[in-house]
């Protein structure tokens, strides 16, 4: 899987033990619009931009065939999330 952020977000990279852990961590900040976690432990906490906002798109994702799984993406309270158009 490959998680893009907005432009303008800014994100943090922390480290989760899983998916659920990581998407915690994004509920309960007062500025995260989405998380991914990826295998490995690796977290990222994409910023609202100061802007809390449920319907604001603050990243997308793609997935490849291939894809060995284990990756996640989900919505904070301050943002949503998107399928990348296939090009």
């Amino acid at each position: 899987m490959y998680a893009g952020f907005g432009v303008n977000n800014a994100f943090s990279q922390t480290t989760a033990s899983s998916a659920y852990d990581c998407c915690v961590a994004c509920i309960t900040s007062d500025s995260c619009g989405a998380d991914a976690f990826f295998s490995g432990g690796i977290c990222f906490l994409v910023s609202d931009n100061g802007d809390c906002d449920p319907k604001q798109q603050v990243l997308a994702f793609i997935t490849q065939s291939g894809d060995p799984g284990g990756d996640f993406v989900s919505a904070g309270n301050c943002g949503a999330i998107a399928a990348a158009p296939d090009n």
